[in-house]
């Protein structure tokens, strides 16, 4: 297993991270890159059937770029909820993954439509939850590799999530790709 596989092992297993961004349940086994959220396996399907798909990955199974590692760690199951659901109302019914309908309208408003996506929300990347005394998230492309990348994430943090302002900014791999296209 290589140090980004093990980084986001890591991820996963901060308390926030435990519990579906999605339905709350306990253990999550997917990360959504697409948000930079941790989700259960119920949830990462409903995810992958949206009209506009998010990327969903196995923890355990799958492979980690550098961006996608930084990405989630600069975001999260807290930063993201507060950001995207930040204007959801108490009188808002959230539907269970049981109403299997409404639960993914009510997914394709979160994350499509943004419908409740708060306005100045406060971001607060994974050291703003757990301390400052922790250190810092060094990516690496494994052992063989003599680049790795370091960078505090409360910084990552602001850059990401200033993206989110407009519909157009995705996670970085996807900004990548579309400036790549655009040169063609």
């Amino acid at each position: 297993m290589s140090g980004l596989e093990e980084q986001m092992k890591k991820l996963a297993r901060l308390p926030p991270n435990k519990s579906c961004a999605d339905c709350g349940q306990k253990g999550t086994t997917y990360v959504n890159v697409s948000a930079g959220t941790f989700v259960c396996s119920g949830c990462s399907s409903v995810l992958l059937s949206l009209s506009t798909p998010q990327r969903v990955k196995s923890v355990s199974l799958s492979k980690f770029s550098p961006d996608e590692v930084k990405f989630v760690a600069s975001h999260g199951n807290a930063a993201v909820n507060e950001h995207l659901l930040g204007r959801l109302g108490s009188d808002v019914d959230v539907p269970t993954p049981q109403q299997v309908t409404q639960f993914k309208h009510f997914l394709y408003s979160k994350y499509v439509e943004q419908r409740w996506k708060g306005v100045g929300a406060a971001l607060h990347p994974v050291e703003s939850i757990l301390g400052t005394d922790l250190p810092p998230l060094v990516v690496s492309q494994g052992a063989s590799s003599s680049s790795s990348l370091s960078s505090p994430p409360a910084k990552a943090a602001q850059s990401e999530f200033a993206g989110w302002a407009d519909a157009t900014s995705s996670p970085p791999q996807q900004q990548q790709e579309q400036r790549e296209q655009q040169q063609r």
